[in-house]
């Protein structure tokens, strides 16, 4: 447990690199791009599974 909390210290003071808040920042971007992404793809696959549905299934007419 004491080397984890070394760890997080020398991270939390290390200035080389990326700061939390860019890492926030590019969390952000990353996720903002996996949730447009899931969507579309959950629309598309939603519309192709409704149109075979259809054509197995045709709506009764009337």
């Amino acid at each position: 447990m004491n080397k984890f909390i070394e760890q997080a210290k020398a991270f939390w003071q290390d200035e080389d690199g990326l700061s939390a808040v860019e890492y926030v920042v590019a969390g952000a971007l990353v996720i903002a791009v996996l949730v447009g992404g899931f969507t579309t793809l959950g629309e598309t696959l939603s519309d192709k599974l409704d149109q075979l549905n259809n054509d197995i299934n045709p709506p009764a007419a009337g």
